[in-house]
């Protein structure tokens, strides 16, 4: 997942580029949260945000080797709301119900899943 370098191939960023601008897609992918989230909704295609900040807490934890204090949390929820979930949106990746605070999964071409490794077969 994110303990690698993302191996990207020139065919797959030349299909993407033909449908969203690279600064963008790379933009995206260098967020952490962002990138968490991708795999996240690959999952479980809606989630709550509450919910999804505990997810994306525990993977950066995870690739850090470290504890997520109470604090660090709440900053992932509002990096998550203020930075992340924006920039996904605005790719049409993701959609943000803002009343419900519901994440739901949109779309993501299969381009990005590929630079991600995510299977989706």
């Amino acid at each position: 997942m994110d303990e690698h370098r993302l191996d990207i191939d020139l065919d797959t960023l030349q299909s993407l580029e033909r449908r969203l601008p690279l600064d963008d897609i790379f933009d995206v992918l260098s967020d952490d949260c962002a990138r968490y989230t991708l795999y996240c909704l690959d999952d479980q295609p809606t989630i709550a945000l509450e919910q999804l900040a505990d997810v994306v807490a525990g993977m950066r934890a995870t690739a850090t080797d470290t504890v997520t204090t109470p604090s660090e949390h709440e900053r992932i929820r509002i990096r998550l709301y203020h930075v992340s979930l924006p920039k996904l949106e605005s790719l049409e990746f993701i959609e943000y119900d803002v009343d419900t605070r519901m994440v739901t999964r949109a779309n993501v071409p299969p381009d990005v899943y590929e630079l991600l490794d995510i299977d989706q077969s």
